[in-house]
């Protein structure tokens, strides 16, 4: 089992993930007890009582194989005025375990949604920096940009890994090192 602390001033978020095959029941974590700090499982969604003995807080759950948990403590009794949705959200979520749905990898399905036209500025909007036109600019931008193996044959892959993409500029598209060049 791994945890990480999320500490706030009158809060903490503790995530937990369990690298085991096999569920894990009972004592998932223990924590320095305080009196009047309410505990509640994120992840299923419900308040923890917690087992004090002497100065310690056992709390417990359940944390699926390969799954993860996430706990929230808070000082005082009150519940935080967001929380009750998010708990009654999660509650329905993960009463699905996650070794119910499918490890193999597909794409999500992807629609293009029509964006409004951004009407142009008249003068310089508060924040913003005017960034004149460069002449021979280069941008090179590094890591993920497209995923898979190849280019699909429309964007124009040829047979030496470099895609090159036409338009009102000549843009040259290096696979191999994933850098955009302005050509002009």
């Amino acid at each position: 089992m791994f945890a990480s602390k999320f500490p706030d001033a009158n809060k903490t978020i503790y995530t937990l993930v369990n690298r085991d095959s096999t569920d894990a029941n009972g004592t998932q974590i223990t924590l320095p007890y305080i009196a009047g700090q309410k505990y509640w499982d994120l992840w299923n969604g419900k308040e923890i009582v917690p087992q004090i003995s002497g100065s310690n807080a056992a709390l417990n759950f359940k944390i699926e194989g390969y799954g993860f948990g996430a706990v929230l403590v808070a000082n005082g009794t009150a519940k935080p005025a967001t929380l009750t949705a998010f708990l009654t959200k999660m509650a329905v979520m993960s009463k699905r375990g996650l070794k119910t749905y499918s490890a193999s990898w597909e794409p999500a399905t992807q629609q293009m949604l029509p964006i409004a036209k951004t009407k142009l500025a008249v003068k310089q909007p508060a924040g913003m920096l005017r960034i004149p036109a460069v002449k021979g600019y280069n941008f090179e931008s590094v890591g993920v940009m497209i995923e898979g193996n190849e280019l699909p044959p429309a964007v124009g892959c040829n047979t030496h890994g470099r895609a090159i993409l036409h338009g009102r500029r000549n843009i040259q598209w290096t696979l191999l090192h994933f850098i955009l060049i302005n050509t002009r």
